[in-house]
C-alpha cells in the first residue's frame, strides 16, 4: 500500500540547537538543513511548531502515495501552497482547492522562487518548477521528492520512491453514491488487471476501490481488460476512474 506520512523541513539552527529530540531525523537532507520524518498523525504536532521555528520551512504530506500536499513557510507564516498530483487531492479532499493546476498558477511559481531565494537555495528554473508541478506521479512521493530537490532541500542522490521500494502502479475506481460493487466482482476486476485490490467502505461518496497492478502486466494490456471487466459486470458507466493522473468515467474509458 502506499505511503501515509509528514515531514517538516527547516533550516538547522545556527547556534545548533535541538528541536524535536523525539522525532526522526532523515540523513537525505542538503547541509544546512534539518529534515523529520513523522506518521500523518504527527502533521498537526508539526503545523503547530512552525510559529517557533525561525526562517523558512516546509510542511508537507502524503496521503497514501494518491497525492502530496506541501506549504512553504516563512518565519512560521505560510506562503504558498501546493499540491503533488493536484486533481486527484481536489477528488479526495473535503476543502475548497483551485481547480486550476499549480503549474498554470503564475503566482504561485513566483512566490514559490520568492521563497527559495529566501532559503538560500540554488536558483531555482522556472520552466523545471512549472514541470515537476504539472507532473502526474504514480507515486506522490516522487513528485514531492523532485520539487523538494529542486529547492535545495533534498540531496539530488536520493532516488524515487517508485525506483526501488514499489513494484506496482494503481487504478482507482469510485462508484456513483449509492452504488457497490460486490466482493465477488471486485475479487473479478482483481484477476482481469493480474493485482490486488483495496476496498474502502461505501459512503455517501461512492464505493472507492484501488487495484494495484504489477508492473509486468503493462497499462496497455491491464486497463482495456480492467474497462472490459467492468463493463461486463454491469458497473454504472458514471463510475470514475483514477490513471495516470487524470479522472475517467468509465463510459469514456478507453473510446
Amino acid at each position: 500500500m502506499g505511503t501515509w506520512a509528514a515531514y517538516l523541513a527547516f533550516r538547522a539552527p545556527a547556534d545548533g540547537r535541538v528541536r524535536f529530540p523525539d522525532h526522526e531525523r532523515a540523513a537525505v537532507a542538503v547541509d544546512g538543513w534539518t529534515y523529520l520524518t513523522g506518521e500523518i498523525t504527527n502533521y498537526e504536532q508539526f503545523e503547530a511548531a512552525l510559529s517557533g521555528i525561525p526562517g523558512p520551512a516546509l510542511l508537507s504530506a502524503v496521503c497514501d502515495s494518491d497525492f502530496a500536499g506541501i506549504t512553504g513557510y516563512l518565519d512560521g507564516t505560510p506562503r504558498w501552497n501546493a499540491y503533488i498530483n493536484h486533481q486527484r487531492a481536489v477528488a479526495e479532499l473535503d476543502v475548497p482547492l483551485p481547480e486550476s493546476e499549480p503549474a498554470e498558477d503564475e503566482d504561485l511559481l513566483d512566490r514559490i522562487m520568492a521563497w527559495a531565494r529566501t532559503a538560500e537555495a540554488p536558483p531555482v528554473d522556472r520552466d523545471r518548477l512549472r514541470k515537476v508541478l504539472a507532473t502526474s506521479c504514480v507515486f506522490a512521493d516522487d513528485g514531492l521528492l523532485a520539487l523538494e530537490q529542486l529547492l535545495g532541500v533534498i540531496s539530488p542522490e536520493v532516488r524515487p520512491f517508485g525506483s526501488d521500494q514499489r513494484t506496482d502502479y494503481d487504478i482507482v475506481m469510485i462508484t456513483p453514491a449509492g452504488e457497490t460493487v460486490p466482493d465477488e466482482a471486485i475479487a473479478e476486476i482483481a484477476r482481469a488487471v493480474q493485482g490486488e485490490a483495496d476496498s474502502g467502505e461505501p459512503d455517501e461518496n461512492g464505493h472507492r476501490i484501488e487495484f494495484f497492478v504489477p508492473k509486468t502486466n503493462a497499462p496497455a494490456v491491464a486497463l482495456p481488460a480492467f474497462s472490459a471487466t467492468l463493463r461486463r459486470l454491469g458497473i454504472s458507466p458514471a463510475t470514475m476512474v483514477f490513471w495516470d493522473g487524470d479522472w475517467t468515467p468509465l463510459a469514456d474509458l478507453g473510446r
